[in-house]
C-alpha cells in the first residue's frame, strides 16, 4: 500500500476493507471511534434513538456537517464520517446507544456513544471538548476537582451498558477530555464489570493525578487513592501522547505510561485527525527535552496553586473568553488570542480579584519559563 506523510485515520479509513471479523479492532481503529464520538447524533433531526444504527446508514438522517456542528476541527472531521460511511470496516458497526449532556449550571459537556460490532464486541467511545465554552471551563476544573462530572457520567454510561449486555466483550476509548473519561471509567468499574473489558485506551487525555502535593491534603489523598486503583486494575490501559503539554497535563511521573505518537500537522498535533498511521499502525516519536518541559508548565503551575486558586482561574479564563465570544483552542493562534481578552478581564474585576490574578499570571510565567 502506497503511503504518504499526511496518511491518518481518514486515509486509514479509507483503505481498510478488512471486516473486524477478519482484524480485530486495534488502537488504530479505535481512535476512530473516539472521533466518531464527536458527532452529535442527539441534535440530528430524525435520527432514531430507539433502535440501533449502522454507521453506513447515518446519512440517511442528515448530511456529514450536520453531525458535526460543534467540532473544533469540523472539515477533517465530516471527512472522517463519510470515509466510515463508505468503509466495509467501520459502516457495519451499528451505533446502539448514545448519551449527551451540555449544562452551564452544573459546568458538564459529555457526550458517549456504545458501537456494536459484528459478533459479541461493543465499543463505548467518550466525546471530548467541543466548542462549547462550557466543555472548556469543566476541563480547567479538572486541576482543583478529585473528578469533573463528564468523568462521572462517563463510568456511570459504562456501568449501565455492561449491566444491560453483561454477555458482551467491551472496549473502552476516548480522545482528549473523552480520553480522562475512558480512563476514569476503567479505574472505577467494579470487578465484575472489568471483566467484561478487553481494554482502555486514551488518546491524548488528561492525566487522572490532580498533583495536589503537599497544598492540597484532600487532592493529595485523591492522586493516592489514583495510584492505588491503577496498581489494582485489572483493565489493560493505554495512553497515547499526541502533544506532550496535553498528555501530561496534570501528570508529573512515570512518563513511561505514555505512547507517544507523531503527528503530521505541527499546528493541530492535538486534534484527533492529525495523527500519523501508517500500515495501519501509529508512527511512534521519542518527545525533546523542550517538549517534555513544555508539557509539564501546567503541572508547574498547579502545584503553585490551591484549589481554590484553582478554580478561581478557571472561571477567570472562562469569564474573559465568555465576554470576548471566543472558544478558546490548543493551536499557537488560539493561545495567542487570550491575552487580549485577559487583559480586559482584568479590568472588569475587583481590586482583590485583579491582585489574586496578577499573581496567577506570576507564577505562570515562572512555570512556563524556559528550562535552564
Amino acid at each position: 500500500m502506497e503511503t504518504s506523510a499526511n496518511d491518518n485515520i481518514i486515509t486509514y479509513a479509507r483503505t481498510e476493507e478488512r471486516s473486524f471479523a477478519e482484524c480485530a479492532p486495534t488502537d488504530v481503529d479505535l481512535l476512530v471511534f473516539s472521533a466518531l464520538a464527536y458527532a452529535t447524533f442527539e441534535t440530528v433531526d430524525g435520527f432514531p434513538h430507539d433502535a440501533p444504527v449502522r454507521v453506513a446508514d447515518l446519512l440517511r438522517y442528515g448530511t456529514p456537517a450536520d453531525y458535526m456542528g460543534k467540532d473544533c476541527n469540523p472539515r477533517a472531521m465530516e471527512e472522517l464520517l463519510a470515509a466510515a460511511v463508505a468503509s466495509p470496516r467501520f459502516g457495519a458497526a451499528a451505533i446502539a446507544r448514545t448519551a449527551a449532556m451540555l449544562d452551564e449550571s452544573r459546568v458538564i459537556q459529555f457526550g458517549a456513544v456504545a458501537f456494536d460490532l459484528p459478533g459479541d464486541t461493543t465499543v463505548i467511545a467518550f466525546r471530548g471538548t467541543d466548542t462549547s465554552l462550557v466543555g472548556w471551563h469543566e476541563d480547567l476544573l479538572m486541576l482543583s476537582l478529585p473528578a469533573v462530572p463528564a468523568q462521572i457520567e462517563a463510568l456511570d454510561f459504562a456501568r449501565r451498558a455492561i449491566r444491560k449486555r453483561p454477555e458482551r466483550t467491551y472496549l473502552i476509548c476516548g480522545h482528549s477530555k473523552g480520553g480522562s473519561c475512558a480512563e476514569y471509567a476503567a479505574l472505577f468499574l467494579n470487578s465484575r464489570q472489568a471483566a467484561r473489558v478487553a481494554r482502555a485506551v486514551s488518546f491524548d487525555g488528561p492525566a487522572l493525578s490532580r498533583i495536589g502535593g503537599t497544598l492540597e491534603p484532600e487532592l493529595a489523598s485523591h492522586d493516592a487513592d489514583i495510584e492505588t486503583f491503577y496498581r489494582q486494575c485489572t483493565i489493560p490501559l493505554s495512553r497515547y501522547a499526541f502533544e506532550s503539554e496535553i498528555a501530561l497535563t496534570m501528570e508529573y511521573r512515570d512518563f513511561d505510561r505514555f505512547i507517544y505518537v507523531a503527528g503530521n500537522d505541527p499546528d493541530l498535533t492535538h486534534n484527533v485527525c492529525s495523527q500519523r498511521v501508517v500500515d495501519g499502525r501509529f508512527v511512534p516519536r521519542v518527545p525533546t527535552f523542550e517538549e517534555m518541559w513544555d508539557g509539564l508548565a501546567f503541572t508547574r503551575l498547579a502545584r503553585q496553586l490551591r484549589a481554590d486558586d484553582r478554580r478561581f482561574f478557571a472561571t477567570f479564563v472562562t469569564d474573559a473568553c465568555r465576554e470576548a465570544h471566543i472558544v478558546p483552542d490548543l493551536s499557537p493562534a488560539g493561545t495567542a488570542a487570550l491575552k487580549e481578552p485577559l487583559t480586559a478581564q482584568l479590568g472588569r474585576v475587583s481590586p482583590a480579584d485583579r491582585t489574586r490574578a496578577l499573581h496567577l499570571a506570576a507564577c505562570w510565567r515562572r512555570a512556563s519559563a524556559p528550562a535552564r
